[in-house]
């Protein structure tokens, strides 16, 4: 809004930040990990294809897939994530 304090925004982008960190903490554990791997510790995917020895396309797949779920649910208003159809694990 034209009247928000730009506080206001530094708190919805907070808030918004805080519903994405809920949303990956729904992902499968193998993925999560992924994500925050690459989020957090800033990994490349060379190096988490390494730690896991696994091919790097497979790799970088799994972690976009990821997301994509991510905003999937963003996308239908926070609805749970389906399971059906996932792959478990890295």
């Amino acid at each position: 809004a034209d009247d928000a304090r730009p506080i206001d925004g530094v708190v919805a982008a907070e808030l918004d930040a805080l519903t994405v960190l809920d949303l990956v903490d729904e992902l499968p554990q193998l993925e999560r990990d992924l994500v925050r791997v690459k989020l957090y510790e800033g990994a490349s995917f060379s190096e988490i294809a390494r730690r896991l020895g696994e091919d790097l396309n497979a790799v970088k797949t799994r972690y976009y897939r990821a997301l994509q779920r991510v905003r999937d649910k963003l996308a239908r208003g926070g609805a749970p994530l389906e399971r059906e159809g996932w792959e478990e694990g890295l």
